[in-house]
């Protein structure tokens, strides 16, 4: 989604986060992360004109595209994300716990 993100919310539990991120421009975000299930990576979009569903059922491929990003990045010298969204990813990450621990939003932008 990009940078923007202003306030975390996660409203789960240790092991079964859920959290709520707001965006500046108002869009939001649910992430869910469960701990201890069985692997699955499924990404579901919604919007004015419709909704779309990703689903990694290719492990290994998938695996396998992330460490040619990687070597990509070593080779050119240039990271695949700007630096700005990986701060951005890190502080959302950190305040997802925070909020988790101190049972409240967390403002961040």
């Amino acid at each position: 989604l990009g940078t923007g993100a202003v306030a975390v919310n996660n409203v789960g539990r240790e092991g079964r986060n859920v959290v709520k991120i707001d965006y500046r421009d108002g869009k939001s975000l649910v992430l869910i992360v469960y701990a201890g299930i069985s692997y699955v990576f499924q990404l579901n979009l919604y919007g004015d004109k419709g909704w779309r569903q990703v689903v990694v059922t290719d492990s290994a491929a998938f695996y396998a595209n992330l460490l040619r990003k990687v070597a990509e990045m070593c080779r050119s010298r240039r990271p695949p994300i700007p630096y700005e969204e990986t701060l951005e990813i890190i502080r959302i990450l950190a305040a997802a716990q925070k909020s988790l621990y101190e049972e409240r939003r967390i403002q961040i932008g």
